[in-house]
């Protein structure tokens, strides 16, 4: 989240969203209107005072959030001569957790605007969306044919809110096995189904994938099924109808 501060611009950068409880990381830099640093030769752009206005939490000084902690209002940062990115003095870098999943908003008092963080609960499911804009997932499929909609995999927390990007302090590829109920009932790269897939994978900065096709033989006026887990044993069923 950028803001304009007397021709120039002070950046509070992390992570968009991240799980709640993790020691999140975060950097102020000060950059032109291009988004470039500026050298800043004798002296910097001023003392930062930065307060959490909304979700609560404190500011900590260490990566583990776990000694030092600071008010909950820092004051006294300031970004140095030269713009150096992420240099807070006396912290080298501002560290942040909050248990409660929610959003939180910072002020900095420098340019009297905020920036916003998106705290998630912990991965805790799989859900499915249409992976074309504007077109939702159908109700139902018809029998033998392919579904004319791709389908995307979301990670998402307890509340159904999708964990992206998340920042956490455990974070891990995940390697998600994709099954359908029955043999007849499946994953398929292509829109002609032709191309079985049986397993993605999630980098630990990615909660959602590409678009992937189903297919079903199951009899008409039954309910398809088709199942997502990965290897820490987080699932997610999608059901369909099935047509003529």
């Amino acid at each position: 989240d950028t803001r304009i501060i007397d021709g120039q611009r002070e950046l509070l950068f992390g992570p968009f969203a991240a799980e709640a409880g993790s020691c999140i990381p975060l950097q102020i830099a000060a950059t032109d209107m291009y988004g470039l640093l500026p050298a800043f030769s004798t002296s910097g752009i001023g003392t930062i005072s930065i307060s959490i206005t909304a979700g609560g939490g404190s500011f900590y000084s260490d990566s583990t959030c776990s000694t030092n902690a600071l008010t909950p209002e820092l004051t006294g940062a300031s970004i140095p001569a030269g713009g150096v990115m992420g240099i807070f003095n006396p912290y080298p870098i501002l560290y942040y957790r909050n248990l409660a999943a929610g959003p939180v908003t910072f002020s900095p008092s420098l340019s009297g605007g905020s920036s916003s963080l998106q705290l998630n609960g912990a991965p805790a499911k799989y859900g499915f969306q249409s992976w074309t804009s504007g077109v939702s997932l159908p109700p139902s499929i018809g029998n033998g044919q392919c579904l004319s909609v791709p389908v995307q995999l979301l990670l998402e927390d307890s509340t159904g809110t999708v964990t992206t990007p998340v920042f956490t302090s455990n974070a891990e590829t995940r390697n998600i096995s994709l099954s359908g109920a029955d043999s007849s009932t499946n994953f398929y790269y292509d829109a002609s189904c032709t191309n079985l897939v049986t397993s993605m994978s999630l980098n630990p900065f990615q909660a959602s994938s590409g678009g992937y096709y189903l297919k079903t033989g199951d009899s008409i006026g039954s309910t398809a099924q088709w199942t997502v887990t990965d290897q820490d044993g987080i699932t997610g069923t999608l059901s369909l109808s099935v047509a003529p």
